[in-house]
């Protein structure tokens, strides 16, 4: 079962009181930072609905906001 693989590793870790939707949600935020498109991350947490994962991981992580405004603010030319 995928759920016991999930709590020996928290139990190796030393990660006490963490739930399969905490793994899941650690998933998608690392996805949705590493710069994953939200369609890879619907996927990968096996969301049916667009708009499940659109609603909860949709928000840039800080890195990747000032990663744009720093081109976006470059000159051209």
């Amino acid at each position: 079962e995928s759920w016991y693989a999930v709590q020996r590793v928290y139990e190796i870790a030393g990660v006490e009181d963490a739930t399969l939707h905490d793994a899941r949600r650690t998933l998608g935020s690392m996805l949705t930072q590493a710069g994953a498109p939200l369609s890879t991350v619907q996927r990968a947490l096996n969301h049916k609905n667009p708009a499940t994962t659109a609603r909860t991981y949709s928000i840039s992580s800080d890195a990747s906001v000032r990663e744009y405004m720093a081109k976006i603010a470059q000159p051209k030319g």
